[in-house]
């Protein structure tokens, strides 16, 4: 009995800690939009908008369901104590989506002409193109290692840095590349 209180009393707070982080991390990403939306303008933001899709659907591929494998492999091997294994499938989480994201940005990266020009008809997009194709490997192997960490059957490494600390930084980092000039 005193396991299942323990158990439940675990689950209730990784419960809460998960649905405060993805209000704030709703919060956060709804702020960063609207004022990206508000300094860019409709136009550019369009752009922005387009190539966020275009990067989220390019991110699938590389993480090739790893993230949801890494999560039961990580807790098997880690309430084993088999830190061998556990390593492996942690480095196997982040760098087979950072190599195979390599593969996918560079096609993004090398066909991002033509699908701003045939597809949408927009040659402004292809910079935005190109920088995403940059970013997708490490969003990718990013994305696997920190839903890993939730093997551990904790939701706080999850819910700091995916809920609270990524969408801080995206809005922080959007405010200093605007200000600096940089525009889209």
């Amino acid at each position: 009995m005193a396991q299942i209180n323990t158990t439940f009393k675990k689950l209730i707070k990784g419960a809460g800690l998960s649905f405060i982080g993805q209000v704030i991390s709703t919060g956060l990403k709804y702020v960063t939009q609207v004022f990206l939306a508000w300094l860019m303008g409709a136009e550019i933001f369009g752009l922005y908008t387009l190539g966020i899709i275009i990067y989220q659907i390019g991110e699938l591929f590389p993480r090739m369901g790893l993230e949801t494998g890494a999560i039961r492999y990580v807790s098997v091997y880690h309430d084993a104590h088999d830190w061998g294994r556990l390593k492996g499938i942690l480095l196997q989480a982040l760098g087979l989506p950072l190599i195979s994201g390599l593969v996918f940005g560079l096609g993004l990266f090398f066909s991002s002409k033509p699908i701003a020009e045939f597809f949408f008809g927009q040659p402004d997009l292809v910079p935005v193109l190109q920088i995403f194709a940059v970013a997708l490997p490490f969003g990718a192997s990013m994305t696997a290692g920190v839903f890993a960490t939730t093997g551990f059957q904790t939701a706080t490494y999850k819910v700091l840095i995916w809920e609270i600390l990524l969408p801080l930084l995206n809005l922080m980092l959007a405010v200093a590349l605007f200000y600096l000039g940089w525009g889209l």
